[in-house]
């Protein structure tokens, strides 16, 4: 996945691998929490917090803020609750330890559309 192209439109991810849908779908909506991988998508493509923390969960941090960018980290506090607790906690070290190195700036929490 590219960050550029998810920024400019989230649905241009499944247009790219239309064969991989069900791969998308079994990824990100396992539990069918979200009515399509389109909704997950449009509402991760919006700001949800939840759909953030979905994502990140499957990701990893790492991942996830080179697609998604600074947000991963200035929104950790608000949406780590949605992440499986084993993950979380791992997630909560690495995000704990980049902040104190002074690698996380805290900026003003992402704008929705």
């Amino acid at each position: 996945m590219h960050p550029q192209i998810f920024l400019e439109s989230p649905f241009q991810l499944l247009k790219e691998i239309d064969e991989g849908k069900e791969n998308y779908q079994t990824k990100y909506n396992w539990d069918l929490s979200y009515e399509s991988v389109e909704a997950f998508l449009t509402k991760l493509h919006c700001g949800d917090l939840r759909a953030l923390g979905r994502f990140v969960q499957v990701e990893g941090m790492m991942t996830s803020s080179k697609i998604l960018g600074e947000r991963v980290f200035n929104e950790f506090e608000a949406y780590k609750k949605f992440i499986l607790p084993v993950k979380r906690k791992r997630m909560e070290v690495l995000w704990k330890n980049l902040k104190n190195l002074g690698l996380i700036s805290q900026k003003k929490q992402f704008q929705h559309p």
